[in-house]
């Protein structure tokens, strides 16, 4: 193959650096899988996820049904690659299920509840049949009742039968009623495993995509209004009742036995090495609570010899594992890592080096139709070589970046970093948007960069992110903005509220509008949707934070209003592994005047006007 003329080359080297953003996985890049993976790097670890899967599967007992593994490794060495390769197999293959737990922005308290939301949000990804993967199981489901009506009964493909029931010519009644009687006849097929009718009518109602919304809302444990409810003939809540985690726990474990006797399972749990700010009601940090999680799995999920199996896989860092997972007493350890020992992920040698340089330049010189020298030019096969066998992934990937072209005319580092957190951002608006801590720490991070500024005559003086008295707040008000607003000292709580749940948004509301406890004298209220007419505790507390006396504002908000604060934060939280400086995150902010150009951030400075916004989505 003839080389390209050398200034070609030279000139497309210069004009984009294609290892800017280095190999900073994050949770869509696990699901897009749309990264270079060097498959032979660490397949040990991979492997090991496969033949688990493909064991659970035959196995004859139930009890040898579920298993459970753990992968450790430094940061940087390649975790969230292997995941990520996982679930690519997993989608092209068929091999399994793939669920994703990134448990970093789990409430402590509530860790049912979050795993409920995590298992029907992983549900809604696409799978091996190009629909999602609760559709997948829907049509088993469907398949499983015409085949035992009659064995010759010809099957439905996933593809088709989503197809069918959204097509033009079916009436509303016609699909309701259909979904009334697979719903009668499944139940009647699995009354022995005393399956929620419920969650198998919700799953069913998956397959139509007017009502996918709803019934996934639904499936997370939120509530659907009393109109949509009663349409869909289901509860306001999957997890109606006193105690609300073991109503939780119960929705998982039928939701995993369900989906188990379609298919494998693969759940991943990862970002376990989160520091925590907070912990648990009794003390114990994110590590513990979701080995304790994994422990209940194992303990209680009770699988047929039918079952294809369930493989649950945890990441994370060696010292996690040795001196905290370990440590932890009752046998959680050997529930966590049925081995009760962990796969330790490998450094990259001088051979690998050399062949992930290689994949990664390759879609850079085919897309621009240019043949270089060498399969690693401009580098030097001996220059990778000699970085040694102790390198990490990204520090390969970095030392390239750093090496790409001495006078390069690329975008600065920090903006490529923002540029593919905002893309990812716009992929997954329908996850975040329903992610408070994540917007609010955000706002939190632009508020900051604004200190000593004057927004909408609202002069900001500092911030307080620790709300006392706490016990009292239970994280509800977010933080506090402290300023002058036409020469008066203001001292406004920030309440972001996204939760559908009635009690939820009462419980905060009634914070916001307590002034004297918290040492307020306005409250914002951030939210994209509406408060429903139902919730008469929460839409007091709401009348009395817009009323003159209490001067509080209602800040709505669309994605994109809050996309740019959100990439910049997550940038900043990355910070280390995409190496950049806090400074120059900060002036990035300001030279891009991201923060005080923000809407939102307008809204939440605006003068009280004691109005609802208009257009506000529906609770």
């Amino acid at each position: 193959m003839t080389t390209s003329p050398i200034d070609d080359i030279q000139a497309a080297i210069k004009k984009e650096n294609p290892f800017a953003s280095l190999a900073i996985v994050r949770e869509q890049d696990i699901w897009d899988g749309n990264f270079p993976d060097l498959e032979s790097f660490n397949a040990h670890a991979s492997n090991a996820v496969f033949e688990a899967i493909n064991r659970v599967r035959k196995a004859t007992s139930g009890h040898n049904k579920i298993t459970s593994m753990v992968i450790t490794a430094q940061k940087g060495v390649g975790k969230s690659h292997i995941i990520s390769r996982i679930r690519r197999r997993c989608k092209l293959d068929g091999t399994a299920l793939f669920i994703y737990a990134g448990v970093e922005t789990y409430s402590l308290h509530f860790i049912n509840r979050e795993f409920q939301q995590t298992l029907a949000e992983s549900l809604d990804r696409i799978g091996s049949q190009n629909v999602t993967q609760w559709q997948e199981l829907a049509t088993f489901m469907v398949n499983k009742v015409l085949k035992t009506s009659n064995s010759e009964a010809k099957t439905n493909s996933a593809q088709k039968l989503v197809a069918t029931l959204n097509d033009s010519t079916q009436t509303t009644e016609k699909i309701y009623r259909w979904v009334g009687i697979m719903t009668s006849k499944f139940s009647r097929l699995t009354r022995s495993k005393r399956i929620d009718v419920d969650l198998v009518r919700a799953i069913f109602w998956t397959l139509s995509e007017e009502q996918t919304p709803y019934a996934l809302k639904w499936l997370s444990g939120n509530d659907l209004s009393p109109k949509k409810a009663e349409e869909l003939e289901l509860p306001k809540s999957s997890i109606l009742g006193r105690d609300s985690e073991s109503k939780a726990f119960e929705n998982i474990s039928q939701i995993l036995s369900l989906v188990s006797d379609y298919q494998a399972v693969t759940i991943c749990f990862d970002e376990l090495d989160t520091v925590d700010i907070r912990r648990s009601k009794v003390g114990l940090t994110r590590t513990h609570v979701v080995a304790q999680l994994i422990k209940s799995l194992v303990d209680s999920i009770n699988l047929s010899s039918e079952s294809n199996g369930i493989v649950i896989l945890t990441v994370m860092m060696p010292d996690t594992w040795k001196w905290k997972i370990k440590q932890m007493p009752g046998g959680v350890a050997d529930r966590v890592s049925a081995a009760n020992e962990s796969i330790q992920l490998q450094f990259i040698d001088d051979d690998s080096i050399v062949e992930l340089v290689k994949l990664w330049l390759q879609p850079f010189y085919q897309q621009r139709n240019l043949n270089p020298p060498t399969e690693v030019y401009p580098f030097e096969e001996n220059q990778l070589r000699k970085l040694g066998s102790e390198s990490s992934v990204r520090r390969v990937l970095q030392w390239c970046r750093e090496r790409w072209y001495d006078d390069n005319v690329t975008s600065p580092p920090v903006e490529n970093a923002y540029n593919k957190e905002l893309e990812l951002l716009k992929k997954t608006r329908t996850i975040w948007i329903e992610e408070e801590d994540k917007i609010a720490n955000a706002l939190c991070l632009g508020f900051h960069t604004l200190s000593g500024k004057t927004v909408n005559e609202f002069q900001i003086e500092r911030l307080e992110k620790k709300v006392e008295p706490n016990k009292d707040n239970k994280k509800y008000i977010k933080f506090k903005v402290i300023g002058k607003h036409k020469g008066k000292t203001i001292k406004l709580g920030i309440l972001v509220l996204q939760k559908t749940n009635s009690n939820s948004v009462m419980a905060g509301l009634s914070r916001l509008v307590a002034y004297k406890k918290f040492d307020l004298n306005r409250g914002c209220f951030v939210r994209s949707r509406t408060v429903s007419e139902t919730a008469s505790k929460a839409q007091e507390n709401l009348t009395k934070l817009l009323s003159p006396q209490y001067g509080g504002i209602y800040a709505d908000f669309k994605p994109e209003d809050i996309e740019p604060l959100l990439a910049v934060w997550l940038v900043y939280k990355g910070r280390d592994d995409y190496d950049l400086k806090d400074k120059d995150i900060i002036d990035f902010v300001d030279r891009k005047k991201l923060a005080i150009d923000n809407i939102l951030i307008h809204k939440i400075l605006s003068e009280p006007t004691g109005k609802i916004p208009e257009g506000l989505s529906d609770d």
